[in-house]
């Protein structure tokens, strides 16, 4: 009985994407397969995202073109030590790649998704376009933090499943979109779909992977 409740959850969640995505005019794959229940899955502790979110603020300012000084002065006030080994690469390297700066500048949204899932967002938008840098990078260099932890409270298992749903079916829009060199015509920001869609994995602990290792398969 208690299965088969889990199940109507996950049914649920599936069907409330789809009808989403079919308002917004993107392509379903009814095919796809159910997401986890909330007793198959283990969330980041709220200290583990907290960190991770400053690690982003970091990394995305780096591939933004912030100054190194800059850079260096954030993660030295706000006692930043949860970089990956690609994120700890890329912030001791003085001149990057122009592939790394882009992909650290997407970093951004996985931020985004990062400070929802702390309280400080209020709801992750449609991801057609980009989220708002501005208020991101505001929330996380306006107060010291000390203050940005005692605020933040990780949001349930159920809120953030919801958005996992609704990433992973839209990145499955994308790819499909993708292998037909139809990326535009899929109604979505495939970037910031993928950055969603991997974020939404490393908070739900996919496969017991680390950061720089999750995986956003279908």
């Amino acid at each position: 009985m208690e299965s088969n409740k889990l199940s109507q959850e996950a049914e649920a969640r599936k069907a409330r994407t789809e009808a989403l995505l079919q308002s917004k005019g993107v392509k379903i794959n009814p095919g796809l397969p159910l997401t986890s229940n909330e007793e198959d899955i283990q969330l980041r502790t709220k200290q583990e995202v907290i960190e991770r979110a400053y690690a982003l603020m970091a990394t995305a300012s780096k591939g933004e073109g912030v100054e190194q000084e800059s850079v260096e002065e954030f993660v030295n006030n706000n006692a930043v030590n949860g970089f990956s080994p690609k994120e700890r690469e890329l912030f001791e390297n003085l001149r990057p790649g122009e592939q790394a700066i882009i992909s650290a500048m997407w970093r951004y949204e996985s931020l985004n998704a990062i400070l929802w899932s702390l309280g400080f967002v209020e709801e992750l938008s449609f991801p057609d376009e980009v989220s708002d840098v501005f208020k991101v990078v505001e929330i996380m260099t306006s107060q010291p933090r000390a203050a940005l932890e005692q605020q933040a409270k990780l949001r349930s298992k159920a809120e953030i499943l919801e958005e996992l749903d609704k990433s992973y079916r839209m990145h499955w829009a994308c790819v499909d979109a993708g292998t037909r060199a139809e990326e535009e015509s899929c109604g979505l920001n495939t970037n910031v779909v993928h950055e969603r869609y991997y974020t939404l994995n490393w908070l739900t602990c996919y496969q017991n992977s680390d950061w720089d290792d999750v995986k956003t398969d279908l």
